[in-house]
């Protein structure tokens, strides 16, 4: 039996409901957040458990949907987890930018059914795109006996009389149904005093949760994105971890624990050139890689703060840059503490060349953010200092351009030795290379 998880905007529910019913009567298992999810359950972490469980995702695409970032964030995550996705379009909404890997062929119309007209094509194309059966199972009808005829009864005896036949049959029945009553009365006294007594607590929203903070990448199952002036940024929650690693170089250590009381958000990706050349980004040199979804390289670190500055942002410290790598659970590298080539732009597979943001969605960090490591290094604001960390130490002076500032995460020409999340490398801030690109931060 295939299981289909339903991505929708609540305005959208009747769709949804539709959708769902059909899609039962041909024996699939649908989850449908609100009918599934119970009060006290943890939202985001049964969203994510059910995405992962589920052969195919279906995004009911409507101008309500493609502003929600619930939405968005369950379709990335259904993408890394690749997992087959079905856009669903209910109006002439097209789809969002931050949806780019979804091809457009591969849409279903349903907006004749939006507008309440048949909608049985669009219908046949949604179930044969989840290899379910176009039309519903025949169920073989039910066949109810016939009562006995007086006559029958009269072969096998004389029939009782009228006032036996009811006291003999129904006298039973009556005792039965009271006693079931009243259980039945006692549960629900029982129930309604356990529901004052403990009544359900609410599931915290993601900004509660981001709020509150995490003690393990577990806590955020389900990553959160929202929109900061046209680019897509990763909500990182609050929360401590060991910065450096015993087991690295030796710049890298002391360890020690690091804590953020606030949220933070951070770049879903490395700036494109894109981002850069739209957004009134300066630099004296321009990209040696010019494609548009190909990172902004070539760029120093005074040029690459003022671009953040344009946007209201400004460039990750050392310490968040690393927090939103690893997370609390301290991983070696952002997808796991397991090199995976699939997952990471770098020399085996570069071409010694930068590559298109995003290339490997299976490569994103615990807040989805991809491309931490490899592709190209990135800037951060912190001044290349020992540790431990300490963000009040000077290392976090912008007026100082003396001094090399921090870069992280490794580049398209580096081996894997150079990909782990506590590697520390450091540059002049006038160098301008073809291996060095950054990505913003934003206050919370």
């Amino acid at each position: 039996m295939p299981k289909i998880f339903i991505s929708y905007s609540r305005k959208n529910i009747d769709a949804a409901n539709y959708i769902a019913g059909e899609l039962r009567d041909r024996e699939a298992e649908v989850f449908i957040d609100y009918q599934s999810i119970r009060a006290g359950q943890s939202f985001p972490q049964r969203l994510a458990n059910e995405i992962k469980s589920s052969d195919a995702i279906i995004f009911l695409l409507s101008e309500h949907s493609a502003a929600s970032q619930w939405v968005i964030s369950e379709v990335y995550y259904a993408r890394e987890h690749k997992k087959l996705i079905v856009p669903v379009m209910l109006d002439a909404t097209e789809l969002p930018d931050d949806l780019f890997f979804l091809s457009p062929i591969d849409r279903v119309d349903f907006k004749d059914w939006s507008q309440g007209k048949p909608a049985e094509a669009a219908l046949h194309k949604l179930l044969t795109a989840l290899r379910l059966p176009t039309t519903k199972p025949q169920r073989p009808a039910t066949r109810v006996p016939s009562p006995p005829s007086p006559r029958m009864v009269e072969n096998q005896g004389q029939i009782p009389s009228r006032s036996s036949r009811t006291t003999s049959k129904h006298q039973p029945a009556r005792l039965r149904f009271r006693f079931f009553f009243a259980l039945l009365v006692v549960v629900i006294m029982g129930l309604a005093g356990l529901y004052i007594l403990n009544p359900p607590v609410p599931p915290l929203t993601r900004r509660q949760i981001a709020e509150r903070g995490v003690q393990s990448n577990a806590e955020w199952p389900l990553p959160f994105m929202q929109i900061f002036n046209r680019v897509n940024m990763m909500l990182v929650p609050a929360g401590c971890f060991d910065m450096g690693s015993e087991d690295g170089e030796s710049d890298e250590k002391p360890v020690e624990k690091t804590c953020f009381e606030n949220p933070f958000w951070i770049d879903r990706t490395e700036v494109t050139n894109h981002q850069f050349n739209v957004l009134g980004g300066q630099a004296e040199h321009s990209s040696y890689w010019t494609a548009a979804t190909h990172p902004r390289e070539s760029i120093t670190w005074r040029e690459a703060e003022a671009f953040c500055e344009l946007r209201d942002a400004r460039l990750p410290t050392e310490g968040e840059w690393e927090y939103a790598a690893r997370g609390p659970d301290r991983l070696k590298y952002p997808w796991g503490n397991d090199f995976v080539p699939e997952a990471v732009v770098y020399y085996e597979n570069s071409n010694k060349q930068t590559a298109e943001i995003g290339r490997y969605p299976s490569g994103a960090s615990w807040v989805g953010a991809l491309d931490m490591s490899g592709n190209v290094w990135e800037w951060v604001s912190s001044i290349y200092q020992p540790y431990p960390y300490q963000a009040d130490d000077g290392r976090e002076d912008l007026n100082n351009t003396d001094d090399p500032r921090a870069r992280r995460g490794g580049s398209f020409s580096n081996t894997l030795i150079y990909l782990r999340t506590t590697l520390r490398s450091r540059l002049n801030p006038s160098e301008q290379i073809k291996t060095i690109g950054f990505r913003c931060a934003r206050d919370y």
